[in-house]
């Protein structure tokens, strides 16, 4: 699976990364992405060759994670 984390502090993004790759080790982790900007052009040059899968079971483990 594939990982895009859009994230403006690096800090933030090391750890969510770590979360996700400790989630599953095989996922590959794209970003961090910084602004609007950057998210738009990275999603418009995939021109949906790329699907964007979000994971209601993964961001559920991933709020239990940060918040608890």
């Amino acid at each position: 699976m594939k990982v895009l984390i859009i994230e403006d502090e690096q800090h933030n993004f090391n750890r969510l990364k770590k979360l996700l790759l400790g989630y599953d080790t095989t996922m590959l982790v794209e970003g961090p992405l910084e602004t609007i900007d950057e998210t738009r052009d990275w999603l418009h040059n995939r021109q949906g060759n790329e699907a964007l899968r979000i994971s209601s079971f993964l961001i559920s483990y991933i709020l239990q994670a940060v918040c608890f």
